[in-house]
């Protein structure tokens, strides 16, 4: 095979490459804007609300919640009966306690639990909003990052490259002459010019 022709079959080869590239950049690109909605459907929502989103569903911070009630009053329950045994075992004493002290000391075991309870559901509160937080991160997160997976200027740089590669080849292929041809040529051009 000849210099020639191994440059055609070369330039056929990167024609062909060029066209099969260019062929699937189409169809992956179509394939990319169809996961590219699919992922938007899901991340634009928890984007659209921002950073200070809360987390939970309302069912689950109405569960957590109730969670805190109920063993903020099963504490108090148990703490208020320890109190009010403590209390009766000591009326039974030499020294009673008067009722204004009964009544501050049972005062304080309420208001010890209410501000554990108001605790509680802050933290409740706190850590809906932290989820929040990470569920917007990890929105950005993901959709920046699928912003470079679906990439069509991969294809593309492909196809590019492989039209430039064959274009090349052509370019090469076109001007050459064959070198009788070019001898002659030149033989004539001097004859030529030997005659004017």
């Amino acid at each position: 095979m000849c210099g020639r022709e191994a440059q055609e079959n070369l330039a056929k080869s990167q024609t062909n490459f060029y066209n099969q590239a260019t062929y699937e950049s189409s169809i992956a690109f179509n394939e990319q804007q169809t996961m590219l909605k699919q992922f938007q459907s899901i991340y634009d929502p928890i984007l659209a609300k921002g950073p200070n989103q809360e987390g939970y569903s309302a069912g689950q911070v109405e569960n957590l919640n109730s969670q805190t009630v109920e063993g903020t009053a099963e504490n108090y329950a148990g703490a208020a009966k320890a109190l009010n045994e403590n209390l009766a075992a000591q009326g039974g004493g030499n020294i009673p306690l008067t009722t204004g002290e009964q009544t501050q000391l049972k005062a304080e075991l309420a208001a010890a639990s209410a501000g554990e309870q108001s605790k509680e559901e802050t933290q409740v509160q706190e850590q809906n909003y932290a989820a929040g937080r990470d569920q917007f991160n990890n929105a950005g997160a993901m959709m920046a990052g699928l912003s470079n997976e679906i990439n069509p200027t991969a294809y593309e740089s492909a196809a590019t490259s492989a039209g430039q590669a064959a274009s090349t080849t052509l370019n090469e292929i076109g001007p050459q002459v064959p070198l009788w041809a070019s001898a002659a040529m030149g033989a004539a051009g001097s004859v030529a010019s030997g005659i004017f």
